[in-house]
C-alpha cells in the first residue's frame, strides 16, 4: 500500500464513510495527476470533488459525522461545522491558529470604540 493509498484510506476512515474500498480507486485516479487545485471535501454526509473552485463530482453516503473533512491527496483536516457559516467557534479557532503562527493583533478597533464613545482619559 502507497502512503497516498494510506492518506486515502485515513480520510475515509474519519469521515465514517462505510465500504471505503469501493472509493479508493475513484479517489487515486482523481488524485493521479497530482495537481495542487484538486482537493475533496466531505461535509452533510456529501463527498465533493473540487478541481480549482468547481465541483466535478459529488456523491452522498450515509454517516453521522458532523464535522467537515477537507483532504488534499496528501493532508487530511478536519473543520469544524460553523467553520464554512461563520459562527462565533470559527472565529475564535481562527484567531487562535493564526496566534500560532505569532501573528500580532491590534486592538485598533476597541481604541477607536472607546474614544467614539467619550471613554477617554484626558
Amino acid at each position: 500500500m502507497t502512503q497516498t493509498d494510506k492518506n486515502i484510506s485515513l480520510f475515509l476512515k474519519a469521515t465514517g464513510i462505510e465500504q471505503p474500498s469501493e472509493l479508493l480507486p475513484q479517489i487515486q485516479s482523481f488524485f493521479q495527476d497530482a495537481s495542487p487545485d484538486k482537493h475533496i471535501i466531505f461535509k452533510r454526509s456529501i463527498l465533493y470533488f473540487y478541481d480549482k473552485d468547481k465541483i466535478i463530482n459529488s456523491l452522498p453516503f450515509n454517516s453521522d459525522e458532523n464535522n467537515v473533512f477537507t483532504f488534499d491527496g496528501t493532508k487530511v483536516a478536519r473543520l469544524k461545522p460553523d467553520f464554512y457559516t461563520g459562527g462565533a467557534t470559527s472565529v475564535v479557532v481562527g484567531a487562535a491558529a493564526l496566534n500560532e503562527f505569532n501573528i500580532n493583533f491590534s486592538n485598533n478597533n476597541n481604541n477607536n470604540n472607546n474614544n467614539n464613545n467619550g471613554n477617554n482619559n484626558g
